[in-house]
C-alpha cells in the first residue's frame, strides 16, 4: 500500500501560486516589456486563473510594483553567498561580477525587469535601488575598517558603492550580454575596484 500523500498547506500553495505569478510576469515582461505585458498573459503563463491572480495583487500595478523586489532578491542572495567569507574586496568583487553576469545569462529577463522599472514601477526601482546601495556601502565601510578604500570618507563610500553598482548594469548591457566571454569585462571590473581599495 502506497503511502499517503502529505497535502500541501493553504499557505504552501499560497507562496507557491505568488511565485508561479511573480515567474511568469518576469518572463512576460522579459519578452514584451512592462508596457506589452497583460495581466491575462500572464496568468495563462502562470497556469492560474484571473481570480487567483487578485488574491495576491491588487491590479497591474500592483504586480508590477512587486516584481522587482520579488526578483532582485534572488540576485541579492546569489551576490551575498558568492561575497561572504572572502579575504578583501577585490576578492569579493571578482567572485560577484562572475556571478553577477553568470545569473544575467541564466535569466534574460531580469535586466529588462530591472531597466525598465525605472520608468513603469519607480517607487519599487528607487527602493529596490536604495536597497542594493545601504547593502553595498555598508560591505565597502567594513572593508575601510579592514584597510582597504582608505582613500575614501564613509559618505564618499556611498557614491563609490553607487559608481560599482551602476557599472555593473552597463558593462553587462553594453559589453557581455553581447560578447561570447565576459570574463575580459569581468577582469577590468575587479582591476577598477583594486585601484579604489588599494588606493594611497
Amino acid at each position: 500500500m502506497k503511502p499517503a500523500r502529505k497535502r500541501r498547506s493553504w499557505e504552501q500553495r499560497a507562496r507557491e501560486n505568488r511565485e508561479s505569478l511573480i515567474n511568469a510576469a518576469a518572463k512576460t515582461v522579459g519578452e514584451k516589456g512592462y508596457e506589452g505585458a497583460t495581466i491575462a498573459e500572464v496568468t495563462s503563463r502562470a497556469g492560474l486563473s484571473l481570480g487567483l491572480f487578485y488574491q495576491y495583487f491588487e491590479s497591474r500595478g500592483d504586480l508590477f510594483n512587486q516584481l522587482l523586489p520579488a526578483v532582485g532578491s534572488r540576485l541579492i542572495a546569489t551576490l551575498g553567498q558568492e561575497s561572504s567569507s572572502v579575504k578583501d574586496a577585490v576578492e569579493g568583487e571578482k567572485r560577484a561580477i562572475r556571478a553577477y553576469f553568470d545569473y544575467l545569462d541564466s535569466d534574460k529577463s531580469i535586466m529588462r525587469v530591472f531597466k525598465e522599472a525605472e520608468v513603469y514601477a519607480p517607487d519599487a526601482y528607487n527602493e529596490y535601488l536604495a536597497n542594493i546601495l545601504r547593502r553595498y556601502s555598508k560591505v565597502l565601510r567594513r572593508q575601510k575598517e579592514q584597510g582597504e578604500f582608505q582613500k575614501f570618507s564613509e559618505k564618499e563610500l556611498e557614491v563609490v558603492a553607487t559608481m560599482l553598482t551602476m557599472a555593473r548594469v552597463e558593462f553587462y548591457e553594453r559589453f557581455a550580454e553581447s560578447d561570447e566571454s565576459s570574463e575580459w569585462i569581468c577582469d577590468i571590473f575587479v582591476k577598477i575596484v583594486e585601484a579604489l581599495a588599494k588606493a594611497k
